[in-house]
């Protein structure tokens, strides 16, 4: 079981899932995922459980854009990174999991 849910994970993360209904498409660049702390709620297939958090997949940053620079500069442009999050979630009752992914950005001034 430990092993689907690992293959699923990294299958995951490979196809950079980037959709998600529970945490949102997108989190501020201000915002660290540490700092997040997603619940689930009931158990929709048990009804009797409670979601309980049991783990985060962090991908690497990926730089994907130049952008405007965020503090006014007009003599170079920031880098706009991304990176995928899958937080995995158990059933205090059941023990079905789930899987919520999201994509995470911020952005990096060289000069400030």
């Amino acid at each position: 079981m430990k092993k689907m849910i690992t293959i699923a994970l990294a299958a995951a993360m490979a196809m950079n899932i980037t959709v998600s209904a529970f945490a949102g498409a997108m989190v501020p660049a201000a915002q660290e995922a540490d700092e997040i702390q997603p619940r689930a709620g009931q158990c929709m297939e048990c009804g009797r459980g409670e979601m309980s958090h049991i783990r985060t997949v962090k991908d690497d940053w990926c730089f994907v854009a130049y952008v405007g620079c965020q503090n006014g500069a007009t003599d170079h442009r920031d880098k706009m990174y991304e990176r995928g999050i899958i937080n995995a979630y158990r059933c205090t009752h059941c023990g079905i999991e789930e899987v919520h992914t999201y994509t995470e950005e911020k952005i990096d001034c060289p000069y400030f």
